[in-house]
């Protein structure tokens, strides 16, 4: 053979192989008709929220998009910054001249955002004001039952024997309260616990993954509807009425609470004390005068916890619900035992449970787990009436 007819020859191989590679990098989806619904999931990761830079690594290949699905860049491996830069984001060496791009990876888990390896792609925005960039924006799309293994590794420790009924409880509250919240509001959700807590791949654990495999594409409904499966830490003695903590504007029999006895364990009520210029800066912001005289509990549920505060102010007073005060204050809970007045005039307030009070337990879920209890009794047990059914696609619709 001539030497150009070889050099030829060796051109169309190298061709052939470069398509296979392709092929292998990109692998195109097989999505079966009966596999269960695991749609993508928008995640805003709040820990970079505005942040001018971000430590980004990608493993394998790689492709650089505009929001126009035009390819700015691809590479194999990539170790570097994500960057808010006056022209645009830039990505590693790459300034894309854009104010919005997404880094799509070809592996699986092949994500590092700062410390965390993450699955799906990643969508960076630019913030902007008048006189420049202000940061970034980062939202990782990912798969639904991904999410969902992340949640219950962030939401629960799930290293111990014994609580694998617990951990598909929390698995099947996560991917519910998800699918709900994205259908009512539209926009990502946000990992960190004003939505649910998410950890990076590195903290997965085989019994996380287990109970999300176990639960696959189920979740709570009432009625045939999504259930809003709220949970919490630590009820400390019974689960609060969604209607009556004003999280709900009607009233949910599975979210009307229950009783949990065994959850008031005195050991563990916890002792906080409120500054008296924290409570000083409450009253000014709550415009009730220079500082703050008293606090009463008004109204309590069967279970302790206060529903409504009254505020008395230097100049003037004010109802506030139980839970707005217990965000206010940076209290564990609003099930308030006793709550005293310092002469230096810190209150100093003593209490249980841990987090709003409302549908699944957590540490009520791993007593009885360890106890026998199995994930469809622990559910039934924190949503009394809810029905544990395969989610639709008619979960995702408004």
């Amino acid at each position: 053979m001539a030497p150009p007819a070889r050099r030829l020859a060796a051109a169309v191989v190298l061709a052939l192989v470069l398509v296979l590679v392709a092929r292998l990098a990109w692998p195109e989806p097989k999505v079966s008709p009966d596999a269960p619904l695991d749609p993508t999931v928008a995640l805003r990761l709040t820990a970079w929220e505005e942040a001018a830079e971000v430590p980004l690594g990608v493993e394998g290949a790689w492709r650089l998009r505009d929001e126009e699905g035009v390819v700015l860049q691809e590479g194999y491996q990539l170790e570097g910054w994500l960057r808010a830069d006056a022209t645009g984001v830039q990505v590693g060496p790459y300034l894309t001249g854009r104010d919005r791009v997404r880094i799509e990876p070809a592996g699986d888990l092949a994500l590092v955002v700062g410390d965390d390896r993450c699955p799906g792609v990643l969508d960076v925005g630019v913030v902007r004001d008048r006189d420049g960039p202000l940061g970034l924006t980062l939202v990782l799309e990912l798969p639904l039952e991904d999410y969902v293994v992340g949640v219950v590794s962030a939401e629960l420790s799930s290293g111990a024997p014994g609580i694998a009924a617990a951990l598909e409880a929390q698995a099947v509250a996560a991917r519910t309260w998800a699918l709900w919240t994205l259908r009512r509001r539209g926009g990502p959700l946000r990992a960190d616990p004003r939505d649910q807590a998410f950890a990076g791949a590195q903290r997965w654990t085989t019994a996380a993954r287990d109970a999300v495999r176990a639960t696959r594409g189920q979740v709570l409904t009432w009625n045939g509807d999504l259930l809003p499966a709220f949970f919490h830490a630590w009820c400390g003695g019974g689960t609060a009425d969604a209607a009556d903590m004003r999280f709900l504007d009607h009233d949910l029999p599975p979210l009307s609470g229950t009783a949990d006895p065994e959850c008031r364990d005195a050991e563990r009520a916890w002792v906080e004390v409120v500054s008296a210029e924290r409570l000083d800066r409450l009253a000014r912001r709550l415009a009730l005068g220079d500082w703050l005289r008293s606090i009463h509990a008004v109204d309590r549920d069967p279970h302790g916890r206060v529903l409504r505060f009254r505020l008395v102010g230097s100049e003037r007073h004010l109802e506030v619900s139980g839970e707005e005060l217990r965000a206010r204050l940076g209290l564990p809970s609003s099930l308030w035992l006793s709550a005293d007045l310092r002469p230096d005039g810190a209150l100093v307030v003593r209490g249980r449970g841990r987090g709003h009070g409302i549908g699944l337990c957590q540490v009520g879920a791993l007593r009885r787990a360890r106890a026998g209890w199995d994930r469809d009794a622990i559910l039934a047990h924190d949503y009394p009436g809810a029905v544990v059914a395969p989610a639709s696609p008619a979960a995702l619709r408004p």
